[in-house]
Order: structure tokens, then sequence, then C-alpha cells
């Protein structure tokens, strides 16, 4: 009966718009999707600038290592870029394991997204996970120059 069914099932194909948004809001400097004022074009980081390098762990398939490099000259949203490589670095530093976990699940969705083949199940797991990662990032410093004396 199953395979009667899956007969009629039509792929969807890819569904990745949502998820390149993501990407986009998540490594873009001053970018936000409701007021994405001030910024042209030019400013604006999607899949396609992006390299990304992912190590999976043998038995569980889980990211034991991830770097994401910008491929342009634009700066980051959160963190520096050193070399072209996405780190820590910068005015805001996070926590080690805030941080892992936020690299982790943006190279996994660049990865996904230039890819252009998931479904829209994958898509819906890798697409809140970076969302909530980002709101996740735990500081871990801040340099003086961020504080306002009144």
């Amino acid at each position: 009966m199953y395979n009667e069914y899956k007969g009629y099932v039509q792929s969807r194909g890819y569904k990745g718009a949502k998820l390149e948004q993501e990407i986009t809001c998540a490594t873009t400097k001053n970018y936000d999707h409701a007021q994405n004022k001030n910024l042209v074009d030019s400013d604006i980081l999607t899949k396609d600038d992006f390299t990304v390098s992912i190590t999976r762990d043998d038995t569980t398939g889980a990211i034991t290592t991830a770097t994401v490099t910008n491929k342009t000259s634009k700066g980051a949203k959160y963190g520096k870029y050193v070399g072209g490589v996405l780190a820590n670095e910068g005015d805001v530093v996070y926590s080690d394991a805030s941080w892992t976990n936020y690299v982790n699940a943006l190279a996994e969705a660049i990865e996904v997204a230039q890819e252009g083949t998931a479904n829209i199940s994958k898509i819906y797991t890798i697409k809140p996970k970076t969302l909530s990662l980002q709101r996740a990032l735990n500081l871990v410093r801040l340099t003086p120059s961020l504080f306002r004396v009144r």
C-alpha cells in the first residue's frame, strides 16, 4: 500500500528562500528582516559569498568542527573575519560554546542552501536552529568603547 501511495507523491523541490534569507540576516552587518533600511544590495551577504568546511563525527553525523569563510570584503554581523574566516573576535566576544554552536549551525545552513537540494523538512529543521542560535550568542566581553557615559 505504501509503495502505491509513494508513486502518487510529487516532490516539492528545493524550497530554500526562507533559509537563504536567514543566512543573509545572520551574516550581514546592520541587517534586520523588518528594517533593512540603509542597506544596498552591495552591502548584503548571500549564500554565494561563503565557502564552508564541515567535519562530522563518523558515527553520529554530528558536526565536530566547522568554518565559514567570507569570499568578499564585507564585514561580519557577529564576530570578525580574520583572513576571511569568521572568528570570535572584535568589540564583542561570545562564550566558546555559544559561538561554536552558532558557527556550526550557520555552516550547515550555508551548505544546504548552496547544494540547493534540501527538501522542505530539512529546510524547516535548519532555519529555526540558525535563528535561535543567533539569539543564544552569550556575551563574554564588551570593550569599553561600546559603553556610553551620560
